[in-house]
């Protein structure tokens, strides 16, 4: 009987340190972010949709120490109706790094970002930004002449290559799925 008791108490008390160890854990993916923005525009206009970054360290590089991301996939999905991707640019630390590229065809409805910091060579920085947002990207958009008001989203999809959005490690043994903020065109 006291065999069972104890028993119960044991596995009372994991459940319980299971659970609180929740929050934390949630806590752990807030600091893993890719933040589209937002704009608003008219019919027939020009405008660019910037993509940012949180990224703090998902598995450090023993041998260097290096921390942050070092891969990244970023599918992406707009009304290709009302708008087209003319092209893509990246800047600040991946404009460093060996790849970055996107699908070859972007005015699809769809474009997927991606990008290896180090293919050797000259050593290239990982993206490490803990405690700011980084610009990494900027898409250059057109807004359809005949585009109606309302309030349109760019949204995460598949990439048919890589799956789904993820920041990988700068050894690329480990990865995170990011928390995404699509972005909002409003034809006004």
């Amino acid at each position: 009987m006291k065999k069972n008791m104890l028993k119960s108490t044991l596995l009372w008390g994991i459940i319980f340190l299971l659970i609180s160890a929740l929050p934390a854990l949630a806590i752990e993916s807030d600091k893993h972010a890719v933040i589209l923005d937002s704009v608003e525009v008219s019919a027939g206009d020009k405008f660019v949709v910037g993509v940012s970054v949180i990224a703090d360290k998902i598995a450090p590089d023993e041998e260097s120490g290096k921390m942050g991301f070092g891969s990244f996939c970023i599918p992406l999905k707009y009304d290709r109706e009302l708008f087209v991707v003319d092209s893509v640019t990246f800047m600040n630390t991946l404009t460093d790094w060996d790849e970055k590229f996107t699908n070859p065809k972007i005015d699809t409805g769809f474009v997927s970002l991606a990008g290896i910091y180090d293919l050797g060579g000259k050593d290239n920085p990982p993206v490490y930004t803990p405690d700011k947002p980084e610009r990494i990207a900027e898409i250059f958009f057109r807004a359809d002449k005949k585009a109606e008001k309302g309030i349109y989203e760019i949204e995460l999809t598949r990439d048919p290559r890589q799956n789904k959005i993820y920041l990988g490690s700068p050894k690329g043994v480990v990865s995170v799925t990011p928390i995404f903020k699509k972005g909002i065109i409003v034809v006004k």
